[in-house]
């Protein structure tokens, strides 16, 4: 075998290496990915069953509470009106107010038509 020949092959093997490290490498990240349908509280939101009895199925998005406001929450660092008419919800409650929500809670929400919180839901109080 020449040199030629064991340098091609060589970097024939380290090109399937280096493409077998990208894909394990993916791999681990997607993990993150597909987790990030789970709460903090390792409750699942899949879109398929509802998290709680009473809840949706489905929301339009979800994620911690960083701070709020009289007229907005902050979820994720998108900050996201709320109105007179957004209706609050936790676990084994059917209605219930903003207090019972503080930041760090991990919260799902459905948008009405404005892209403003209809409904927020609890989903785990921070830990």
């Amino acid at each position: 075998m020449s040199f030629r020949q064991f340098q091609h092959k060589w970097l024939q093997g380290s090109k399937m290496t280096i493409i077998a490290w990208f894909l394990l490498i993916m791999l681990v990240s997607a993990g993150g990915v597909f987790a990030a349908g789970l709460g903090d509280c390792g409750v699942e939101i899949d879109g398929e069953k509802p998290v709680y009895d009473g809840y949706p199925a489905a929301f339009d998005g979800h994620g911690t509470i960083d701070v709020i406001y009289a007229d907005a929450i902050i979820i994720n660092d998108i900050y996201l009106s709320v109105t007179t008419s957004t209706s609050y919800h936790a676990p084994g409650a059917v209605w219930g107010s903003k207090s019972l929500f503080a930041k760090g809670d991990y919260v799902a929400f459905l948008l009405d038509e404005k892209d403003r919180i209809k409904s927020l839901w609890l989903i785990c109080k921070k830990k």
